[in-house]
């Protein structure tokens, strides 16, 4: 209420009965949206304590509420039943592993997704509540570590790492195989070894005149010589294709 004579304004100091106590309305309005905002869930780091399925799991936020600057930190409930977001689409699925301990981002809707859970995901459902960015519609994003337990991993490479094993993408069109604590080995060089020993194998083979049988010594077929050669070939032409993949 804004008012014309400042000798009837309860705000001015100046008039004899002045109330220090009067809330000016932008403190009002400063306060009611503050309150609006302390019960609104957008989303939180939070960590795995169950796991049902692939998809499902029972978090807990792992930041606490502040109602106030003098109040005392209150830990957030245990949420169950919360979907897990995974990258897939209708013909393929991108699974993540999910384990007990596992950090995450807690993503709150803005309405109830308790039936739209039990829909088929396509067709517009009623929220059937009046809630709003309510902490029991969350959705779990796996992979949001804190700094401490971060992926050390200095490299240009993409890498894909399950356990100790990983898998390395690299910018120069390699890929390397192998345990996260000895970085791999390139691929194409594990696939030229195996090459080179079949053509040392086929070597010895096809030098040999003689085999053994149950009926003792007997010499090699020519058709047996001639499959075994053009095996060979091919085996040397791969090996060709592999020897420009490394000059890369």
């Amino acid at each position: 209420m804004a008012f014309a004579d400042p000798i009837k304004d309860p705000q001015n100091p100046n008039v004899e009965d002045y109330d220090p106590q009067t809330p000016r309305l932008v403190d009002v309005f400063a306060e009611a949206t503050r309150a609006m905002a302390v019960g609104l869930k957008v989303s939180l780091p939070a960590c795995v304590t169950a796991v049902s399925g692939t998809q499902k799991v029972d978090v807990q936020p792992t930041i606490q509420a502040r109602y106030s600057t003098s109040s005392d930190p209150v830990t957030l409930p245990l949420i169950k039943d919360v979907p897990v977001l995974l990258p897939m689409g209708q013909n393929y699925t991108f699974k993540v592993p999910i384990a007990v301990g596992d950090t995450g981002l807690l993503i709150f809707s803005d309405r109830s997704i308790d039936t739209w859970s039990q829909s088929d995901g396509r067709t517009p459902t009623d929220p059937q509540d009046a809630r709003l960015h309510d902490i029991s519609d969350a959705i779990f994003a796996p992979g949001l570590p804190p700094f401490s337990r971060q992926f050390a991993d200095t490299t240009s490479d993409m890498v894909l790492r399950c356990g100790n094993m990983a898998v390395r993408l690299q910018q120069n069109g390699r890929i390397s195989l192998g345990s996260t604590a000895q970085g791999g080995q390139e691929m194409v060089n594990l696939l030229e070894q195996l090459l080179q020993s079949q053509i040392d194998l086929m070597t010895v083979l096809t030098s040999q005149t003689f085999t053994n049988t149950m009926l003792g010594p007997m010499p090699f077929l020519a058709s047996s010589v001639a499959a075994i050669n053009k095996v060979q070939a091919t085996v040397k032409g791969i090996l060709q294709n592999l020897d420009t993949l490394k000059a890369v």
